[in-house]
């Protein structure tokens, strides 16, 4: 058998890692979303039609642009 450890398998390694790399960059923002609240679907279909009637609206809307912080 294969005795190599994973990066992912190895806690210590996850912390030396994490140690290295402390800090993501952060992401930008988009002020001009329309909100929507909590959104349970029940299937794929069901998403993906709500997915694309946001895009509607956001399009109706004018669009938007990303922000930096």
């Amino acid at each position: 058998m294969n005795d190599v450890k994973k990066v992912s398998d190895d806690y210590k390694a996850k912390l030396r890692l994490w140690i290295q790399r402390p800090r993501v960059g952060r992401v930008g923002c988009v002020p001009e979303l329309p909100r929507f609240g909590c959104v349970r679907f029940s299937s794929y279909e069901e998403m993906n039609a709500w997915k694309r009637e946001y895009l509607r609206t956001l399009a109706r809307l004018g669009g938007c642009k990303w922000k930096k912080f």
